[in-house]
């Protein structure tokens, strides 16, 4: 793991995944020309034989960032909605300041907390043009397919965020896009709440309920018009509320 790494770089890999031949060399090359803290590279997704090619959700290639800048607009993805830690490369230096590493306590989702605070604390960062990163989706016995109390972990994950931001210098402008990913992934858990047992759907409900319920009215009232009718309905007949 991390602690046992020596390099000046650091990049992550999960068991389930693969990288092309030259893609690292190339990826040094990169953060070394660019002379940023950290990269971040597009990536492959694997579905059987089927690939698809997703894109970093930055726009401008090449060139040295500030992170917090690619947290916003709220309501289109961003930076913030691209959380893999597997497709970047990491000064260590990150390391030594505590951004890379991530909760122990969380099973699942935990790549979210990590994510922001490295977009909030991180001073410099890049995204250039590379797809070398194979990401396997729907194998067997992932943690996204698990249907047991890990796949709650996901409110402790976002609970994490919005408690950065509360201490935050901008934490004001960014709630409300945090908030928004917190309620696409509560509608995600809901509408996927028949894999968990019927203790799990009872207690996704009264966390889900009490999240929404204690969102601030000034980030409700931001985040309404932009929650889709599907949404809001899920809402109403799962939980009984309206946001």
């Amino acid at each position: 793991g991390l602690a046992a790494s020596s390099g000046r770089l650091i990049t992550y890999l999960d068991g389930d995944d693969w990288i092309a031949p030259g893609y690292l060399a190339a990826a040094v090359e990169a953060i070394d020309a660019i002379g940023c803290d950290f990269i971040k590279t597009d990536h492959i997704q694997v579905y059987g034989k089927r690939r698809e090619v997703h894109r970093a959700p930055q726009g401008r290639r090449g060139v040295k960032l500030v992170p917090r800048d690619g947290i916003l607009p709220a309501h289109v993805q961003t930076m913030a909605d691209y959380p893999n830690a597997w497709s970047g490369v990491y000064r260590r230096e990150l390391a030594a300041d505590g951004l890379l590493t991530f909760d122990e306590e969380l099973l699942t989702c935990e790549d979210r907390p990590w994510a922001w605070k490295l977009l909030l604390h991180a001073a410099s960062y890049a995204v250039v043009s590379l797809f070398g990163v194979f990401y396997r989706r729907e194998v067997a016995g992932s943690l996204t397919k698990i249907g047991d109390e890990r796949q709650l972990h996901f409110f402790d994950a976002f609970d994490k965020v919005l408690a950065e931001l509360a201490g935050d210098r901008d934490g004001d402008r960014f709630v409300g896009k945090a908030a928004q990913t917190y309620c696409a992934m509560i509608a995600h858990h809901l509408a996927e709440r028949d894999r968990l047992t019927p203790d799990l759907q009872q207690r996704l409900r009264q966390r889900a309920r009490a999240t929404l319920k204690a969102l601030p009215p000034d980030v409700v009232t931001e985040l309404r018009p932009r929650l889709s009718r599907e949404r809001q309905e899920l809402f109403a007949t799962t939980l009984g509320i309206m946001v």
